[in-house]
């Protein structure tokens, strides 16, 4: 055994691991000062957080898997009388990486705990919807039973996701209608989950503008929305509720999911008949893409609005209403030329005179900490203005703002969770109204051609309004 290991490719050549390990390091530390001289901060978190951390665990893999084999064949050829001491720290940090990949490289998400039933915004909200649930054991007879409010619970229809992400599609609905709906167990071999055994209500959406349409927006929730802000939203009537992205921190760790469906459980699970949940229209945010998060945020939200590029970019239309949620995180690293192409082919096929909403986690104007990135306003806002788009909700920034320019509303609702930028140093001259430190929400009410706009405190009270005109 000795002679075949003394004869080993590994054995002789265990300072080549070691300097490929010291290579990735080196690859990582001109990855930093590249970015750091470039100040390209936004690459960092949208790709250069992950190639960082994976240059960094194959190095310290290579670099110790290279002394853990020297420090073997040095055993072997001095009889066993070697240092022990470099084996034994190579072995612990070699052991402390594979941890670590493990908690942070995951996907997709598998542990024990069920996440809540939500509905999410069908391609067409008035007729359609869409309910997704996670269970954290394998779960392969559920089927979901629905009837309009005050109606026989007769409508049933089967899980069409796996055994772990369970997804719902629900067609032919009646519009701007309550339904209940809960889960059941096809055979009696598993039982539906006790979290996930309550009838539920939702409503779908008018059909359009003349009938009224109510929603609702907030962002950056990073898991931990407070009771009083959840409660506030969950009081105001609405059809839908849009969320801006980083609703967790980081997207590929369970826990922070846990933390944001436990603290948005007020506004999506809901039993009173008269004040049913409204539609979730999701939008991806930088964080909920770290690590990997991404892979978790398109199976918990699958399914939604209209297109096979959903959850990530979609469209939803409620008559002359046109939402457009777009992938748009940090900055522009994650607006890719296909859905460039997807948003200006999008917009030439609305109606000038429709509403065109555009919801985007990060923000085009601001006066926040962050400031306004040039080039992301440079490559938006002419798309903006000649799809004729209406207004802009965004998040990214953990401030309230309502913002003006060439006619387009822009409106930042980022102060969903516990975090708030601190006071304005300078002024966006395109601003008309800056509030940080509080939780606020936004409420949007559309008949016809008019928007009434008002921005909501957690206690109820109003801290901005305005009405807004279709262009």
């Amino acid at each position: 055994m000795r002679k075949l290991f003394e004869k080993s490719n590994y054995v002789k050549h265990w300072q080549l691991l070691s300097v490929l390990g010291i290579t990735c390091i080196i690859i990582t530390l001109c990855i930093a000062v590249w970015m750091i001289l470039g100040d390209y901060w936004s690459w960092i978190w949208i790709q250069g957080n992950q190639i960082i951390l994976l240059f960094t665990f194959f190095g310290f893999i290579f670099i110790c898997t290279g002394w853990w084999i020297f420090c073997i064949r040095k055993l072997i050829s001095t009889q066993g009388k070697g240092n022990y001491r470099y084996m034994k720290i190579s072995t612990a940090v070699v052991m402390g990486m594979i941890i670590f990949s493990t908690f942070y490289f995951h996907e997709p998400i598998n542990d024990l705990t069920n996440k809540p039933l939500i509905v999410l915004v069908g391609p067409v909200p008035s007729s359609t919807a869409v309910i997704t649930c996670y269970t954290a054991l394998p779960q392969s007879n559920l089927e979901l039973q629905y009837n309009l409010k005050d109606s026989p619970m007769t409508n049933q229809i089967p899980d069409s996701g796996d055994h772990l992400y369970h997804r719902f599609f629900l067609t032919n609905l009646q519009w701007n209608a309550t339904y209940e709906y809960h889960l059941i167990a096809t055979t009696t071999k598993q039982s539906v989950p006790v979290d996930l055994s309550q009838t539920q209500v939702f409503k779908t959406t008018p059909r359009n503008s003349a009938d009224g349409l109510k929603f609702l927006s907030t962002a950056d929730i990073h898991s931990a929305m407070p009771p009083q802000l959840a409660n506030q939203i969950a009081q105001m009537p609405a059809d839908v509720i849009i969320e801006g992205g980083d609703l967790v921190d980081y997207g590929s760790v369970d826990a922070e999911w846990d933390g944001y469906f436990s603290s948005t459980k007020p506004i999506y699970s809901r039993t009173n008949l008269e004040n049913p949940a409204p539609l979730l229209l999701p939008v991806v945010g930088n964080h909920d893409a770290l690590f990997f998060g991404k892979k978790n945020f398109g199976m918990f939200f699958s399914g939604v609005g209209n297109g096979s590029t959903a959850p990530f970019y979609y469209r939803v239309d409620i008559g002359d209403v046109h939402f457009i949620a777009l992938d748009l995180e940090w900055g522009l690293e994650s607006f890719s030329e296909a859905q460039e192409l997807w948003l200006n082919q999008t917009l030439a096929g609305i109606n000038p005179a429709d509403w065109t909403i555009v919801i985007t986690h990060c923000h085009i104007y601001s006066s926040g900490s962050f400031g306004t990135f040039p080039e992301v306003t440079a490559k938006m806002t002419p798309i903006f203005k000649n799809g004729n788009v209406d207004l802009v909700i965004s998040g990214h920034e953990h401030h309230y703002e309502r913002l003006l320019a060439d006619g387009i509303t822009y409106i930042i609702t980022g102060t969903g969770g516990l975090k708030f930028d601190s006071p304005k140093e300078t002024t966006c001259p395109e601003s008309q109204l800056y509030i940080t430190g509080q939780s606020i929400f936004g409420s949007y009410s559309i008949t016809n051609n008019t928007m009434d706009f008002k921005a909501y405190y957690a206690n109820g009270s109003i801290a901005d309004s305005t009405t807004i005109f279709s262009i």
